[in-house]
């Protein structure tokens, strides 16, 4: 039998061709905790029923990363939300394990997850976005004198998050050939079974002009995606991710904005907009990209109680 890491690292591989990056990351982390608690040469035929009451209630009480193989500890403890999620991927890796013949059954068979907690509010406001996009348009220092740039690209990106709805990953992948502005739409890669999927995202009017004020002033590149860097080494590389979120990181500080300002509060808030407008949970599903209408309605139809009352005046028959 081999170890509990060696099986570990071997999911995590094969699972590198059906998954995205970031889906695989999460495996990683959440696997690190068997290791975290149970030791990295640990039979994985040795654990049960009993095992696994002692390491869910190991994971109500420890750090985040305490042991972890890969992460460093950091001083806060788990929430009931990410054990559950701890607890899922490790019961689809048992599950895996019974596939290949490794173990007769799941330890995790039979225990139950930690009450799950009411999920807070993720999207931005209105009037914070307003601010933030705002902001995002100021000039900013530069070494290199590109404030010109910065003020084109920002807000461009910023409108792009919240008028598509995408994740932050969906904008990194478009590209120019992939832009259609005049029938406000583009083509986008984001995460999905296989590593990533091709939808259509859709731009709003002020998003389409943001884009055009972009494209005036856009380096030269050698790439053909619709968003570069603009300093460090190489000079106008594809951005990524990190550096959209550090951006808008920046601005939302520079902004005084204390609610959440992340991308995926964006896309949260191009979620709750749409419903509010009177758009029904499956056009709201395929404009974000799921691959379930149970997600968006988990994740994304979650209203404040006086969103409730104004939604029930508006609809009020009797």
């Amino acid at each position: 039998m081999k170890t509990m890491k060696d099986l570990m690292e071997k999911y995590i591989y094969i699972k590198g061709d059906l998954c995205s990056k970031a889906t695989i990351k999460l495996y990683r982390n959440s696997l690190g905790y068997l290791v975290a608690h149970f030791g990295a040469d640990r039979s994985i035929d040795t654990l049960g029923y009993f095992e696994m009451i002692e390491w869910r209630k190991w994971l109500a009480t420890c750090t985040r990363f305490d042991g972890h193989p890969y992460i460093k500890e950091r001083d806060k403890k788990l929430s009931a939300h990410t054990i559950r999620r701890i607890m899922s991927d490790a019961g689809i890796f048992f599950n895996w394990l019974i596939l290949i013949d490794k173990i007769a059954k799941s330890p995790l068979q039979g225990v139950k997850k930690p009450k799950a907690q009411d999920i807070p509010q993720k999207a931005i406001s209105p009037e914070g976005y307003k601010r933030l996009l705002s902001a995002s348009a100021e000039p900013v220092v530069s070494k290199h004198s590109l404030v010109s740039i910065y003020a084109a690209r920002n807000p461009a990106i910023i409108s792009f998050l919240a008028s598509t709805g995408c994740r932050v990953g969906g904008l990194c992948s478009a590209t120019l050939s992939e832009l259609d502005l005049d029938g406000g739409r583009i083509g986008v890669v984001e995460k999905g079974y296989g590593g990533g999927k091709h939808r259509f995202a859709f731009l709003s009017e002020e998003s389409v002009n943001y884009i055009h004020e972009w494209l005036k002033v856009r380096p030269d590149c050698t790439h053909d995606y619709l968003f570069c860097s603009i300093e460090g080494k190489p000079e106008n590389r594809p951005i990524t991710d990190r550096a959209v979120r550090q951006m808008i990181s920046r601005t939302a500080k520079r902004a005084g904005i204390k609610e959440p300002y992340n991308p995926h509060s964006l896309r949260h808030r191009a979620a709750r907009e749409w419903l509010k407008n009177g758009a029904d949970l499956a056009t709201v599903s395929q404009l974000l990209g799921h691959a379930s209408i149970e997600v968006t309605a988990k994740h994304y139809a979650r209203f404040e109680v006086n969103e409730l009352h104004d939604a029930h005046k508006k609809f009020l028959w009797a």
